[in-house]
């Protein structure tokens, strides 16, 4: 191990590594959730790295391939895993688009708006951990998708979404809403 390394994951909460603690009368450590926020900040900072220390050979499959790097190994937990690796499914679009864009990463991740179908369907799974609401726009072809969600209580979020008429939203449920009650809104003919 490197003693800058243990230095660094240990203060900077954009590392997994540094999101894990004792599991209380086991003593044995375990992976706690890793806020949103600061995996949209590991995702870019990932880019950013790779884009150092590969140089000139840097190409933008670069953080998707260091990503897979030793995934199963790791002591990551399983909703951050699955946000990681919806952010795969973004990074490999922002290859395909080759720009790595914060505008265009945390709509799809925060609010958990993507498009299949070419745009005539748009899936609506946001990621709520520590998150006490959400909004945004995407443009689609059709026009634009709104997305709104706040707590309304607790355990309970709400869900607001509206597009144009020939488009279909569909509400798919993710790990963060595992343990929430969830309302889901499609408002017709208004940005919600």
């Amino acid at each position: 191990y490197s003693t800058a390394w243990m230095h660094h994951k240990g203060r900077n909460r954009h590392h997994f590594e540094y999101w894990t603690d004792l599991v209380p009368g086991q003593n044995v450590y375990a992976a706690v959730p890793m806020p949103t926020k600061f995996l949209v900040e590991m995702v870019m900072d990932r880019i950013a790295a790779c884009k150092v220390y590969k140089g000139k050979a840097y190409t933008t499959a670069s953080p998707i391939d260091y990503l897979h790097g030793a995934k199963d190994t790791r002591l990551i937990h399983p909703e951050t895993l699955e946000k990681l690796e919806q952010s795969e499914d973004l990074l490999s679009a922002l290859r395909k688009e080759n720009s790595a864009s914060l505008l265009w990463f945390l709509p799809r991740l925060v609010l958990g708006l993507t498009t299949e179908d070419g745009g005539r369907t748009f899936v609506v799974s946001p990621w709520i951990t520590h998150l006490e609401y959400a909004s945004g726009t995407r443009a689609s072809l059709r026009g634009p998708v709104h997305v709104s969600w706040f707590r309304a209580a607790e355990k309970e979020i709400v869900i607001n979404a509206s597009a144009p008429p020939e488009v279909e939203l569909v509400f798919k449920e993710n790990l963060s809403l595992r343990d929430h009650t969830v309302k889901f809104n499609r408002i017709r003919g208004k940005k919600c």
